[in-house]
């Protein structure tokens, strides 16, 4: 699997971090800057580590090779490692000053994350990298556990063996204890866009100057690799979005194993869904090959779909149903995509994960994957949980959104 991405850049927003990073003091003037034992909130120590669900600073795999290959290929950056039990992350980052506007959202997040961390300070004006590495890993670990509340599942359903044998009365659950996948979900971000574009050309041979998901086919892995270089993500707010965003379709995908494409429009709408409750300030799209795509920077997305319904303009959902790849999606499908979630959410709660389970894992009598069949799983899901076909949910929503956006 390889996709690109593109986030729109918003003039301006770059210059909040000019000027903002300073030299990382160490606790250990003999050890690289990045070595567990500078961290000044755990010090590497395996008990506090431990406490504060994380697994490791650094020594697991990532990409084609381990945290010490990255080390290597990026000598004269630092990044910070930091792995939980689901995720396996790198960040080449600056400290980042915290703008008066977002102290209040920074201090629900690092209140909660104080609770097992107690060394972090209680008055916060700027994030170092350790804290950072902290900090997403907090943000990312509870992205996954609300995955997995609306999958309804746990990590006791999925196999711990990685071999490809799974007994067929006890149900097809993936090839892994990651959602289905063998390996952590991993994560490594760059600060500059030459930075990530030269990794991706060295070790995929992909000359982009996008993010990108991969998949590491050998290892069993789904990986995001991504940058600081465009779309205002050196601002904290978007750069969470945007996590979201692709680490939601990587989830999606991923479950129950990564053996073909779930559908297109559930990828977008609900990873659309999901990083506009982090933020509406910040859209990202993918893109298609060589093309950077549809896209918008409007915040409010409920007019524009509103005057696509009234105007009997929205794609069905028969055609966004049919779609088999980004390249299909203008920005029409998104606005629509997004809005079909977002009705389910809240009209229908528990009805996103029964869709999902529905197109995911799907075999033949040969227990051979089976993906060619997400269309009419699609449609007999939507009889079997909602208890109304395509069309008739799709009438359903267009009457919803006349009823509930605004027009403005």
């Amino acid at each position: 699997m390889r996709r690109a991405l593109w986030t729109p850049v918003l003039a301006g927003l770059a210059l909040l971090l000019s000027g903002l990073a300073v030299a990382q003091k160490p606790l250990h003037k003999d050890l690289p800057l990045n070595d567990p034992r500078q961290c000044p909130y755990c010090e590497g120590d395996p008990e506090r580590m431990a406490a504060a669900g994380i697994v490791s600073h650094g020594g697991f795999p990532v990409g084609k090779g381990t945290t010490a290959t990255v080390d290597e290929q990026l000598a004269g950056f630092d990044v910070f490692w930091i792995e939980t039990a689901h995720h396996a992350i790198g960040l080449e980052v600056a400290p980042y000053k915290v703008p008066a506007k977002e102290r209040d959202r920074f201090e629900r997040d690092l209140a909660e994350l104080r609770v097992v961390l107690p060394a972090i300070p209680e008055k916060i004006r700027s994030l170092d990298p350790w804290l950072r590495g902290h900090l997403y890993a907090h943000r990312v670990e509870k992205l996954y556990a609300w995955m997995q509340e609306t999958l309804e599942v746990t990590d006791e359903v999925f196999p711990q063996r990685t071999d490809g044998k799974f007994d067929p009365a006890q149900g097809y659950f993936g090839m892994g204890p990651f959602l289905g996948m063998a390996r952590k979900y991993e994560v490594l971000v760059m600060t500059s866009q030459a930075s990530c574009s030269q990794w991706l050309l060295e070790n995929y041979g992909i000359k982009t100057k996008f993010a990108q998901r991969w998949h590491e086919a050998e290892r069993g892995a789904l990986m995001l690799v991504t940058h600081l270089g465009e779309g205002g993500r050196r601002v904290d707010e978007a750069l969470h979005a945007h996590l979201t965003y692709n680490l939601v379709q990587n989830y999606l995908n991923g479950y129950k194993h990564y053996s073909y494409d779930k559908p297109v429009w559930m990828l977008q709408g609900l990873a659309h869904w999901a990083e506009r409750q982090v933020s509406r300030r910040y859209n990202n799209f993918d893109s298609g090959e060589g093309s950077a795509g549809e896209r918008t920077t409007k915040e409010n997305w409920e007019p524009p779909t509103r005057k696509l319904v009234a105007g009997e303009k929205a794609p069905s959902l028969g055609a966004l149903i049919r779609m088999r790849s980004t390249g299909e999606m203008d920005l029409e499908r998104h606005f629509v995509t997004w809005s079909m979630f977002d009705y389910l959410q809240r009209e229908h709660p528990g009805a996103v994960g029964k869709l999902l389970n529905a197109v995911s894992g799907l075999m033949t009598a040969e227990y051979m994957p089976d993906g060619g069949r997400v269309g009419e799983a699609t449609r007999e899901a939507f009889r079997e949980h909602l208890g109304m076909t395509t069309v008739a949910f799709e009438q359903r929503w267009r009457a919803w959104v006349l009823e509930t956006y605004s027009t403005r």
